[in-house]
């Protein structure tokens, strides 16, 4: 049994690469290429991730993507939302869309902070910031 998920697990990942690497050489050379590929290396890491977390916990993770002005008002089916850093989105948009989140009561953060604390790193990262370390 255990052989089988790990074959299917690796199976997975590859699949995710080859996807990952055919895009990445289709992409034009440009300023959004290293976007493109930020976005490509954390739809990897759930691939990777994601099959781990329903063996060990047997819960079953749903990630929806959307990028762009597609971000919906209708957020209740999520019980979190993790956004990218926004970069190429203004403050505005930014703010409307944590305003979402906060008026439905949905926590919301960005990947970099999801990734530093599913890593361990988040709260030595931010010790330099004494009121927020206090938070964790």
């Amino acid at each position: 049994y255990i052989i089988n998920w790990i074959s299917s697990w690796a199976g997975g990942i590859i699949i995710a690469v080859v996807i990952g690497t055919i895009i990445e050489m289709l992409l034009p050379e440009g300023n959004s290429k290293k976007y493109i590929k930020v976005v490509i290396g954390i739809y990897v890491l759930f691939t990777i991730v994601s099959p781990l977390v329903t063996k060990f916990t047997g819960k079953e993770i749903e990630f929806d993507w959307s990028s762009g002005n597609t971000f919906t008002d209708d957020i209740t089916k999520y019980k979190a939302v993790i956004h990218c850093g926004g970069c190429m989105l203004n403050e505005r948009e930014m703010q409307h869309r944590f305003n979402i989140a906060k008026n439905r009561n949905i926590p919301i953060t960005n990947y970099g902070i999801t990734i530093a604390y599913a890593t361990g790193i988040l709260k030595r990262s931010i010790e330099i910031f004494p009121e927020i370390s206090k938070l964790l």
